[in-house]
């Protein structure tokens, strides 16, 4: 894995945010776009993301090339292209945490500043619940594979507080935290009531045919 360094832009700090994204990178020089997943570079590494970390020296966002054996694993590693086990999926969720309440470069690029909560909670507890392999909410099964529906996730059960702490965090899947959101459990549950009831209003009758 290597990451490029590229020439520093004159106006960089000053694009608006909204543009910010796409200015922040450098282009493919054979297309003027920015680079894709799988593009391939001279000394044959593979392309594989931009993270939101700015060089000190370029003020561009990091780019990431990997060996052609690593990117085939892709799928099967963390975003930094090492391979992915349930200790370091438990680092990353805490390192995430704390970047979220202390804030971090790649948050401040993306305009959202820390919510000054506190995090209690440690690498250890979250193993511990991610090697258990159920998700905290729905009772389903869990993975540490990434882009899953049921991949794990560090969840704020009250999305309105901003402390990490045992009573306040779960594991559960990534489908479950992205659904609910901020609201809370009852008002998910309400909510997904109504869309069962519903549902069964529009589903037409079918009768079944005698054999």
């Amino acid at each position: 894995m290597q990451a490029l360094s590229v020439p520093i832009h004159s106006l960089a700090p000053l694009i608006s945010p909204t543009y910010r994204s796409i200015k922040m990178k450098r282009l493919n020089p054979n297309t003027n776009a920015p680079f894709k997943r799988g593009d391939i570079r001279e000394d044959g590494y593979i392309f594989y993301q931009y993270r939101k970390i700015i060089n000190s020296n370029t003020g561009l966002y990091t780019e990431y090339w990997l060996k052609p054996n690593i990117f085939k694993q892709h799928n099967f590693t963390d975003r930094s292209g090492n391979e992915r086990t349930a200790p370091k999926v438990a680092s990353n969720l805490l390192k995430s945490a704390q970047g979220r309440c202390r804030g971090c470069p790649s948050r401040t690029a993306a305009g959202r500043p820390p919510t000054n909560g506190k995090v209690t909670i440690t690498k250890q507890w979250i193993l511990e619940r991610i090697e258990k392999g159920i998700c905290e909410a729905t009772g389903e099964k869990l993975t540490i594979k990434p882009r899953q529906p049921n991949t794990v996730s560090l969840d704020r059960i009250d999305s309105n507080n901003p402390d990490y702490t045992p009573e306040n965090c779960r594991i559960v899947t990534w489908q479950f935290n992205n659904m609910r959101g901020a609201y809370s459990d009852e008002e998910f549950i309400r909510v997904a009531k109504q869309l069962e009831k519903i549902k069964k209003k529009s589903t037409p009758f079918i009768p079944k045919r005698n054999s």
